[in-house]
């Protein structure tokens, strides 16, 4: 795959990944980490691989279900009331085995 092939495919993930935080939907979110992770600026330690990134976001993220009370993440009828908004995409680094990107 050439960088601009890989790049259109990161761009996607991105973006996958909002609206997928948005709807509540933690199962497509930790299918886009099966391979992946999450780095956290002053963290020294990485979030790695789906599950455990599913875990991190039900556990830091409010969801609401559907009269707006605030209950825990289940699975399906709960959000939280989210939009993100994805811009201003920079990527750090694209080699054929790593991209570092920052929104």
């Amino acid at each position: 795959m050439d960088k601009v092939e890989a790049r259109l495919q990161i761009e996607r993930i991105i973006y996958r990944y909002a609206e997928a935080i948005d709807t509540g939907d933690l199962d497509s979110l930790a299918s886009l980490f099966e391979r992946g992770a999450i780095r956290i600026q002053g963290q020294q330690a990485s979030i790695i691989g789906g599950e455990a990134v599913k875990n991190l976001i039900a556990r830091f993220t409010s969801f609401y279900d559907q009269v707006g009370d605030k209950v825990e993440w289940r699975q399906g009828g709960v959000k939280p009331f989210t939009r993100h908004i994805t811009s201003n995409l920079y990527f750090e680094k694209l080699e054929d085995d790593e991209a570092v990107t920052q929104s």
